[in-house]
């Protein structure tokens, strides 16, 4: 990168806030906040970097333990707007590494860097991950887009130069593997690198035998992985039906298959969760956009790899970037956000068709109102499609419920008590992960490791057992959600049922 970048740079990085302004100033968070605090809190650097042992657990990802180690001592627990801001710092950089690709490793011009990094930033399935504080999703992306790109500058170098990038590569594989298991595929777009480069720059005269030892240590990895982690996760630990499983359901790969491709596209239109359910990012506009989109990269590679031949390899590379990283999403998983790393891949492609589109204008001045127009739409189409995503999205109750938590506790943190147990009626019939993951919530409300915690029905079903529990505890709440999605202490009101054997109660 040169001095000639920072003004695209800055400009991405300004397009960037603007577009998530939103999340910075909604007070809330997701679920799994709590869950991060719980088994983050208060380790020492040595603790942190001990989660690289703990290969057993259902998701093997060291790398976010640092990051929350780190998270910790800079803005503290509570500070929720200070969390998302250092995971927008990640979410800045897998921007800055799409920009990379395109300009030091594509050849494609600053203004095509920009250009696929806005697009990008921009898509709708990114958003869910930047609210999501201390989530750290897009560290995966931007060191798999690093490998790849040094990777592909390996095949133009030799000797030692080739040996430094290869070795660097390896190591931002590894960075992103230990970050999320979406890296997988890694190995196998970097074969299919090497399978491209030698079919359409016959210049660099590649040998399989040096491109086969470069691959080596990427596909050492994979036996690595399986049987130091995978086979240790324990039996149970995935659904056989659901998003998240070790074995073929191909209804849902089939399901999957179809929407995401779509949604990699921009067109939300007929794809929701199932075949019934609305895709609530499904709208004219957006649909429109994706189309519109669509057609413009699909006639620009057309018309430029009939004139220009050099710009196949390109192409087909980020073709098949798409395709190799939907393999996992397609497989397990479901979930809009799930194609953030296959999407850089098309993000690529729109931007280098779009800058060819833009350089064919006949006059400065119809460039400069034609960037004018496109950013603002953009930016203006983004900022429509947060608020949808905050408001209407897969996570918008959730945030509901958690918007006040943090400022209004329900008790007063002088009254809790020693090792209180506390039950969170579920009102809304959810389910326990919405309560901060299962039963975490009031820990990380009120910084605690002793609270007990248990997700119960409403009040007056809550069963024999559980209200027996609740009695004989010396120390015991019952919290509730109001209609404002507020909690309030309802505890001498559920006593008072439960003695009597008649739980009954209104919100």
């Amino acid at each position: 990168m040169r001095r000639g970048d920072l003004p695209y740079l800055g400009f991405l990085t300004l397009f960037a806030f603007a577009l998530y302004w939103e999340v910075f100033v909604y007070d809330s968070f997701g679920p799994e906040t709590a869950l991060y605090y719980y088994y983050s809190d208060g380790l020492t650097f040595a603790q942190a970097l001990r989660s690289f042992g703990y290969v057993q657990l259902m998701w093997y990802r060291p790398m976010t333990s640092v990051l929350y180690w780190v998270g910790e001592q800079l803005v503290g627990w509570h500070n929720v707007a200070g969390w998302k801001l250092l995971h927008f710092v990640t979410v800045l950089a897998a921007f800055y590494s799409i920009y990379w690709l395109v300009v030091t490793c594509l050849g494609g011009g600053r203004v095509a860097g920009l250009l696929a990094a806005a697009w990008f930033a921009a898509q709708p399935n990114v958003y869910p991950g930047v609210m999501e504080a201390v989530g750290f999703d897009f560290v995966h992306i931007c060191f798999t887009v690093l490998s790849a790109g040094l990777y592909l500058r390996g095949t133009r170098a030799y000797g030692r130069r080739m040996f430094g990038l290869t070795a660097l590569a390896w190591l931002c594989f590894l960075i992103a593997l230990s970050s999320k298991e979406a890296a997988l595929t890694v190995p196998l777009y970097l074969g299919v690198v090497s399978v491209l480069a030698a079919a359409f720059d016959p210049k660099q005269r590649l040998t399989w035998r040096r491109e086969l030892l470069r691959l080596a240590p990427f596909f050492a990895v994979l036996p690595l992985y399986y049987f130091l982690h995978y086979v240790k996760v324990p039996a149970g630990s995935f659904s056989a039906s659901g998003p998240y499983r070790s074995i073929a359901n191909w209804s849902m790969i089939l399901a999957n298959f179809r929407k995401m491709t779509l949604w990699v596209l921009r067109i939300y239109g007929y794809t929701g969760e199932t075949l019934g359910e609305h895709m609530y990012h499904s709208n004219a506009v957006n649909n429109l956009a994706g189309i519109a989109a669509a057609v413009l990269a699909a006639a620009m590679w057309f018309g430029r790899v009939r004139r220009d031949p050099s710009w196949r390899l390109a192409g087909a590379l980020m073709l098949c970037w798409t395709a190799v990283f939907l393999i996992l999403p397609i497989y397990g998983g479901g979930f809009v956000w799930h194609i953030n790393l296959p999407l850089v891949g098309y993000a690529v492609l729109f931007g280098l068709a779009a800058t060819w589109a833009w350089e064919a204008l006949p006059s400065a001045f119809w460039r400069r109102f034609a960037g004018g127009v496109f950013f603002l739409g953009l930016l203006l189409l983004a900022r429509a499609n947060l608020h949808t995503e905050l408001y209407s999205g897969t996570h918008a109750l959730a945030f509901r419920i958690n918007h006040s938590v943090l400022s209004h506790p329900p008790v007063p943190p002088d009254r809790l008590g020693k090792a209180p147990l506390v039950f969170i009626e579920d009102r809304l019939g959810v389910g326990g992960w919405w309560y901060g993951c299962f039963g975490i919530l009031f820990n990380y409300t009120y910084l605690r490791h002793d609270i007990q915690e248990v997700v119960v029905p409403q009040m007056a079903a809550v069963p024999q057992d559980l209200r027996a529990r609740w009695l004989a505890h010396p120390n015991a709440y019952f919290f509730r959600l109001d209609d404002n999605f507020d909690r309030r202490d309802a505890s001498t009101e559920f006593r008072s049922a439960a003695m009597r054997g008649n739980v009954r109660g209104s919100p």
